[in-house]
């Protein structure tokens, strides 16, 4: 099993450390551990402190104009890790952690992407309702009807239409999906479509990539082929107050991996 993540900088290499550990205890893993290519001497303490085989730090170009647009730097890492794996690639953010060995988790053989849902719904589509003018302008883009089943989220849990969490992803790389999100995400970002959006709420650009990612998705692969992953895969534990499985979910043996975001930086708010 591959297990992709990306090192941002210096300030990631922690993140990073903890994440590869709970990967590396699992024998049957190799880690790739993306980095911007202006930074990999920044993180050389990461492989010295691991000194694993199975542990690969691989460098990836990100255009110039994309570097300060948000999570550009996530759609061209994965699409990196995507094209230097053979057969299923996990892809995950590195503010995570696995409590199992990761290759206890498993992609059906007849299903092509294991996904979860985003945790709010933010920019997504209540289904609901009549689909949104953002929704609808990418579903016109990909040639999309507006006939899919809806998903969940996962923290305040609203129906709403597909719209994917790119924080953990079970891929078959021979689909090409991450290849075909850095296509589009570069059609997309700055088309005349879609940077009005920007002005109407920075929650658009910062989460465009996650849109570009569900439009590529539902545009190649039927519904039925995606396996929706278990609640207690990438549980959002920075969200556990919220979150409407909070009085089930008491330690960390509840789940098979979380992600924490902000919340180791305030321990006294415990």
């Amino acid at each position: 099993m591959t297990i992709g993540f990306m090192v941002q900088n210096k300030s990631m290499i922690s993140h990073g450390t903890l994440l590869a550990k709970s990967l590396l205890v699992d024998d049957k893993v190799k880690v790739l551990v993306l980095v911007p290519e202006k930074e990999v001497t920044t993180i050389e303490i990461l492989i010295e402190r691991l000194a694993s085989d199975r542990l690969q730090v691989i460098p990836f170009e990100l255009p110039k104009e994309l570097e300060k647009f948000p999570f550009a730097d996530k759609v061209f890492a994965a699409a990196k890790a995507e094209s230097m794996t053979k057969g299923i690639l996990l892809w995950m953010d590195v503010d995570s952690i696995f409590f199992v060995e990761p290759s206890k988790l498993i992609l059906e053989e007849d299903k092509l992407i294991g996904y979860r849902p985003v945790d709010k719904k933010l920019i997504g589509s209540d289904y609901n309702k009549e689909i949104s003018s953002f929704w609808s302008m990418i579903y016109k883009y990909f040639n999309l009807e507006d006939q899919f089943e809806p998903i969940t989220t996962s923290v305040d849990n609203v129906l709403i239409r597909p719209y994917i969490n790119a924080g953990f992803l079970m891929v078959r790389c021979e689909l090409g999906i991450f290849k075909l999100w850095v296509k589009y995400f570069i059609d997309l970002v700055y088309s005349k479509d879609i940077i009005p959006y920007y002005s109407e709420s920075v929650l658009y650009k910062i989460f465009i990539h996650q849109a570009v990612l569900t439009g590529v998705i539902l545009s190649r692969i039927n519904q039925d082929n995606l396996q929706l992953l278990s609640s207690n895969v990438n549980y959002p534990i920075h969200l556990h107050n919220e979150h409407p499985l909070s009085d089930s979910i008491k330690s960390s043996r509840d789940l098979i991996s979380c992600r924490y975001d902000t919340y180791f930086n305030h321990p006294t708010e415990k």
